[in-house]
């Protein structure tokens, strides 16, 4: 979000804009990488409930991913999760339940990376794009 996007009242918790963009400039800007965040929880830490903080790393992330609206025609990009609390493993396996009822295209759920194992947990996912190429997105989980 821009200053001027805050001086008329935009509000960050509300901005359906990505968290980071990594930029390439050549003749014209462009996206080069993209990333959203999301705190996630398995257990109630404060007003943090785990469904509801499952549910919007699924749709207001993932989903803007495979839906386009974030990163259109990029074939990579990449979500973090802020963990507060919980087990990895219950983490994920809620992630892949979510996607599943909420319909999201996926061709590979997420599975740990082949590559990357060390802290912090890096896990892949792959989908398709209606109209677009598919995209592959890398998730990283980070314990706080």
């Amino acid at each position: 979000m821009t200053e001027q996007d805050f001086d008329e009242g935009a509000s960050a918790k509300t901005s359906s804009r990505i968290d980071l963009v990594i930029w390439y400039y050549s003749r014209r800007p462009e996206i080069h990488f993209a990333v959203e965040t999301k705190i996630i929880t398995q257990y109630t830490v404060g007003s943090r409930k785990p469904t509801a903080s499952i549910r919007r790393y699924v749709v207001e992330g993932v989903k803007k991913f495979v839906d386009g609206q974030y990163a259109p025609n990029h074939p990579v990009a990449a979500m973090v999760a802020y963990v507060i609390s919980g087990d990895l493993s219950w983490l994920v396996n809620r992630i892949n339940t979510t996607m599943r009822a909420e319909s999201i295209p996926c061709d590979k759920l997420l599975s740990e990376h082949p590559i990357f194992r060390a802290p912090p947990a890096h896990y892949v996912s792959r989908h398709s794009r209606t109209g677009q190429c598919k995209i592959q997105l890398h998730h990283v989980f980070v314990f706080v």
